[in-house]
């Protein structure tokens, strides 16, 4: 996702540089712009992963359902989400192919059950990981999303007294 799979690095390589960009991005307080959840999404994804890694063990080797069972995965209603903030997307390697990456990420996924705890359906293998997304961005190459380019033009567009302000005071000032 992250490291857009252009070489022909292995899944555990791509990893651990999500791992790496995510552990030196700043805390996000506040998300004001319409693709706030997005970003939450690839948080669940790859917190099991990066768990991994950082205890030593190589992602690839560990079954697909133990990161799935750890929370580890996106399922059918958060791509469904993703799909509406995102908007239409063109990918490279499939450019003329309408639906995508959507209908990739979809395609071995059970319908959804609504009632059901987001846990206990991905402990029952009803998601995808982020070893699976990998491998689903391999075969789509990088894909440009309408919905992302309106919301930073739209983000770009506010004044500036239109962000949220922050302040952080250190306690004893």
């Amino acid at each position: 996702m992250l490291c857009a799979l252009k070489a022909s690095h292995c899944a555990y390589a791509c990893v651990s540089n999500v791992v790496r960009l995510c552990a030196s991005a700043q805390l996000v307080i506040a998300e004001p712009d319409a693709l706030s959840g997005v970003p939450e999404y690839l948080r669940i994804i790859a917190k099991p992963v990066s768990d991994l890694i950082l205890n030593g063990t190589d992602p690839t080797t560990v079954p697909n359902e133990q990161i799935l069972a750890a929370g580890g995965g996106l399922l059918r209603r958060d791509i469904e989400y993703i799909a509406t903030e995102l908007l239409t997307c063109t990918c490279s390697e499939v450019p003329t192919t309408a639906g995508e990456p959507f209908n990739s990420l979809l395609k071995n996924l059970p319908a959804d059950q609504p009632k059901v705890n987001r846990r206990d359906l991905l402990k029952q293998g009803a998601g995808i990981s982020l070893l699976d997304v990998i491998d689903i961005q391999k075969t789509l190459g990088n894909c440009t999303c309408k919905g992302r380019e309106q919301a930073m033009k739209q983000q770009a567009e506010k004044p500036d007294d239109a962000l949220p302000r922050f302040q952080f005071r250190h306690p004893k000032l």
